[in-house]
């Protein structure tokens, strides 16, 4: 009879130990999944990210409604966050008078970028850091000139 309930211990042993060694396994892969599935989140922000543009419009002389491709726009005019490519800017004077361009706004990032990346595991899970040195954020500026003749 003792080494009956010697040998169930031992049994129960083996067999907790499995189900930990199991355990870790799944842990281990769930852990892969959500390093995986970041990884993807972070690629798309940083396609979005570099796929925006920064322009600083200035109407001269001031007073004038600025419109963005037909909407008009209440913001800040030194910061408008836009997808690059071909724009439509367009002042509307309180008298009326109009004056529009099309320009391109670029990516507001380099073509090229240092990064530096580091990874970390610990115990509780994976840190990644990627930085850039401090690099000049590119912005088109638009200048909308009145020209009365």
């Amino acid at each position: 009879m003792r080494h009956a309930v010697t040998v169930v211990l031992v049994l129960v042993a083996l067999g907790v130990a499995g189900c930990e060694e199991s355990s870790r396994r799944t842990d281990t892969e769930q852990m892969a999944a959500i390093v995986e599935r970041r990884a993807h989140h972070l690629q798309t922000l940083t396609a979005l990210y570099m796929s925006a543009g920064l322009a600083e419009v200035t109407t001269e002389p001031g007073g004038a409604r600025l419109l963005i491709d037909g909407g008009e726009f209440l913001g800040d005019r030194d910061d408008i966050w836009l997808p690059w490519g071909t724009h439509e800017f367009k002042a509307v004077w309180p008298d009326g008078h109009t004056v529009t361009r099309r320009v391109f706004v670029e990516s507001h990032v380099p073509e090229t970028m240092n990064v530096d990346y580091e990874q970390e595991t610990t115990g509780r899970g994976v840190t990644v850091k990627a930085t850039a040195p401090g690099q000049e954020v590119h912005k088109t500026r638009v200048r909308l000139l009145r020209e009365d003749k």
